[in-house]
């Protein structure tokens, strides 16, 4: 619902942005406008017209990077519990299944955890082989720990590269439609001005009507006390110093 909501305000201020420009352009108010503000907002308006399946797509990638991490840190914890419960019930050494990691808390969703289980696992077996072999951990094993890191460290490296493209183009797309948001407003100014008295103004005056959102009108409070309204007082006119004629 939010998504949407922001689509059709992205929508709207491209649409009051070729107004904007098509009025300024019609009108002769260029002289009233910074150099260079016209081209600008043209070049914002296609901008947002482009970022809306960019963005879109930029966040799709980085949701689909996201859960292949998570996929990534599953497998690995997975493995890492199969080790670690065939040492738990080969080993009755306290020290021996510490070392590998046998008892410790991990989180599989947390990349530090499921690195540290996994290296330490690969560590002590490659630094002890005769006890890694009496244990049941085959080459086998290790080569798949092995793999199983690189996966999680390119997971994680690609994760963080497309969510950073993701924050980017939004950051770009905000930028650009805030300058879009300024130069209509001041389009809109500069109109006004020109065409205070002239139908023209009707215009303008909806360039500034769109950019303008409507308060919420507060509600009274039911447990509030009511106040009785003051009547109103009468304008009081300043007596007319002496010397000085006053306009009937």
């Amino acid at each position: 619902q939010i998504k949407k909501q922001m689509s059709r305000q992205m929508n709207s201020l491209v649409e009051r942005g070729k107004v904007a420009h098509e009025l300024a352009t019609r009108h002769g108010i260029v002289d009233r406008l910074p150099d260079g503000m016209l081209d600008a907002l043209a070049v914002d308006i296609e901008a947002l017209q482009t970022s809306l399946p960019n963005v879109a797509e930029a966040r799709r990638k980085a949701r689909a990077a996201t859960a292949h991490q998570r996929q990534a840190l599953k497998q690995g914890m997975q493995l890492a519990c199969g080790i670690r419960t065939m040492v738990r019930k080969v080993s009755k050494s306290v020290a021996v299944r510490k070392r590998y990691t046998v008892g410790a808390d991990c989180n599989w969703r947390v990349i530090t955890d499921v690195v540290s289980v996994l290296d330490q696992i690969v560590n002590r077996a490659e630094a002890e082989p005769a006890e890694a072999r009496e244990l049941g951990i085959v080459a086998e094993d290790l080569v798949n720990l092995h793999a199983m890191l690189d996966a999680i460290h390119a997971a994680e490296k690609e994760q963080r590269m497309l969510g950073n493209e993701s924050i980017m183009a939004t950051a770009d797309r905000m930028l650009a439609a805030r300058r879009a948001q300024d130069a209509i407003g001041r389009i809109a100014g500069a109109g006004l001005a020109r065409f205070a008295h002239s139908e023209v103004a009707d215009a303008f005056r909806a360039l500034t009507a769109a950019l303008s959102r409507p308060r919420k009108a507060k509600e009274a409070d039911p447990e509030s006390p009511v106040v009785a309204s003051e009547p109103s007082r009468p304008t009081l006119v300043p007596a007319p110093q002496q010397g000085v004629a006053v306009a009937a």
